[in-house]
């Protein structure tokens, strides 16, 4: 566990956090950090649930035991149109900062899968990012999912 993650949820693996940061070779960066398979499994039971139509907009603020990191106030998973490819962009909403990610139903489900495999083995951490955004384009980010770390 990260000295990071210990300073902001001392004692508490079950809780997930949520940050955001900045750095120049990538922009904005919006880090989930989950330290429980159960908690894991209930971000893929998300993803699953938007690939499967049952859901079409989750906002990840009403998770419970999660500890937001300001200005991160919200992420939002939402589905997009078929032909849509993974879209990560950031909205500022006064101070505070939210976090919009669309994708497809397929795209949706390739997330989840891409979720459920990060169980298999020790740490690590997965990056989704918009790939069709301009590079240096102001209001795309990347959303880093880190297990374990």
């Amino acid at each position: 566990m990260s000295r990071r993650r210990e300073e902001l949820a001392p004692g508490q693996p079950n809780t997930i956090v949520f940050e955001d940061y900045f750095s120049k070779s990538q922009g904005r960066t919006f880090r989930i950090d989950i330290q429980s398979p159960a908690r894991l499994h209930e971000l893929e039971t998300i993803m699953r649930a938007l690939a499967a139509g049952k859901s079409h907009r989750v906002t990840l603020s009403q998770l419970g035991d999660a500890h937001w990191v300001p200005p991160l106030a919200d992420i939002v998973l939402q589905v997009g149109p078929s032909w849509a490819t993974p879209r990560i962009r950031y909205e500022e909403r006064g101070e505070k900062l939210a976090c919009n990610w669309t994708n497809s139903i397929e795209g949706w489900q390739d997330s989840a899968d891409e979720t459920a495999a990060m169980t298999a083995g020790g740490p690590r951490h997965q990056y989704f990012t918009d790939r069709h955004a301009p590079l240096g384009k102001a209001d795309s980010a990347t959303l880093e999912l880190a297990y374990m770390e």
